[in-house]
């Protein structure tokens, strides 16, 4: 839509790559998502509170099946911006890619 068309997604992540069995059930990827305007058209517009979701893919951008492997840490966070348009994410994924025909996870 127009009002979007406006509008720029920064993503910062922790970590280039991430691998499960490193640094025990407390490792996790963390992201910064920022939402800006980029133009003053929408001046008024309250970037606060808009619900983000995270999907697992593959490299290839085919959807996991299970996302329920894909876990928010903690678990009942509710993803959604501050009051600036920015959310911080940390999650982890439960599986390794090997047992996914080694295929590669994004998000």
């Amino acid at each position: 839509s127009e009002k979007f068309s406006t509008m720029s997604l920064q993503v910062e992540q922790s970590t280039e790559t991430f691998y499960k069995d490193e640094g025990g059930r407390q490792a996790h990827i963390h992201f910064k998502i920022n939402i800006e305007k980029k133009s003053t058209r929408y001046e008024g517009l309250d970037l606060s509170k808009i619900p983000l979701k995270l999907t697992l893919r593959y490299e290839n951008g085919g959807e996991v099946q299970s996302q329920e492997i894909l876990s928010i840490v903690p678990p009942s966070q509710k993803i959604e911006t501050d009051s600036n348009g920015t959310a911080h994410v940390r999650c982890r994924i439960e599986e390794v890619s090997k047992n996914h025909r080694s295929q590669r996870f994004v998000m």
